[in-house]
């Protein structure tokens, strides 16, 4: 089963790494902006239960040439979110993306330090986002969205 190609279908964005921040992604990707969403994922019982929980995700890692080989590439994916914890998986996975020199999408990461920020911009990536600076940002904008619900209808005369 290791050996098999891996089809990723109708998928237009990807994002490997399906811990919490990969599955905050992909929720946002597919109900927010109406992508259909490709999680990769190499833990297998985490790939159970995210399956199970509805969401589309294949087993295998990113940093491996070998997982990459096994694409059945259709060129429609036009974001990947490189959600890893460790800093060497998300540049590893990067490596391996450019190592096959036909992808000319969005790529973008999630960095907890401000050193891998500055790494990973410098790799070329088209987004990277700072995790706290990220979690700071929605946390504001989302008791922004709470504040205006609790307030009184406009009264109009």
């Amino acid at each position: 089963p290791e050996d098999r190609p891996i089809d990723i279908g109708d998928a237009n964005a990807a994002v490997l790494g399906m811990g919490r921040v990969g599955r905050a992604c992909y929720d946002q990707l597919r109900t927010e902006h109406g992508y259909n969403v490709l999680g990769v994922e190499h833990d297998p019982a985490r790939v159970k239960k995210l399956r199970h929980d509805g969401y589309a995700v294949v087993e295998g890692d990113a940093t491996d040439s070998d997982f990459w080989e096994r694409i059945i590439r259709t060129g429609r994916v036009a974001i990947i979110i490189l959600a890893m914890p460790a800093q060497h998986a998300n540049i590893d996975a990067l490596t391996q993306v450019r190592r096959l020199g036909t992808y000319t999408g969005t790529i973008a990461a999630v960095a907890a330090y401000a050193e891998d920020v500055a790494e990973l911009h410098d790799l070329g990536l088209d987004v990277v986002v700072h995790l706290y600076s990220g979690a700071g940002t929605a946390l504001a904008d989302s008791s922004v969205e709470a504040a205006l619900k609790k307030l009184p209808p406009d009264d109009e005369d």
